[in-house]
């Protein structure tokens, strides 16, 4: 069973202990801004409860998360969140993409790179097929 785990500015983090799966729900209307500094405490924080769990499946739920990740960002998260995470033992990560076109862009770009290559991961635009591939139930 889903539990709530952590929320934060832009952020809610749901964790099941028995298929070992975390969903992380990311919101953020494109009109608002998000400090970099604050986005990096955003993405760390992530970090931290990803190695605390050690979920075998993470769900990135970006369906109302209008806010494009800049190539500074991009650049950052492969350096300093892709590899801490791939170091728990991450099966599969599944990204429900938004609407928004620029903000699915840069998130696709995030993981079109050698540091991310090492991970399944997929993107999708239908929440239940993100489910299915990664063989959990919510």
């Amino acid at each position: 069973m889903m539990k709530q785990i952590d929320a934060y500015p832009h952020t809610v983090v749901w964790y099941d202990d028995a298929q070992r799966f975390m969903k992380c729900e990311r919101f953020c209307k494109a009109e608002e801004f998000i400090w970099d500094a604050d986005y990096k405490d955003q993405m760390m924080r992530l970090v931290a409860l990803v190695q605390e769990k050690q979920p075998l499946y993470i769900l990135m739920d970006l369906r109302q998360f209008f806010y494009p990740v800049n190539p500074e960002q991009q650049q950052w998260i492969n350096e300093k969140v892709i590899p801490p995470i791939l170091a728990t033992g991450v099966l599969k990560g599944a990204f429900v993409l938004p609407t928004d076109i620029i903000a699915a862009l840069s998130i696709e770009q995030i993981y079109d790179t050698e540091a991310a290559a090492s991970l399944p991961v997929r993107m999708f635009t239908n929440y239940q097929k993100a489910l299915d591939w990664l063989g959990v139930q919510e």
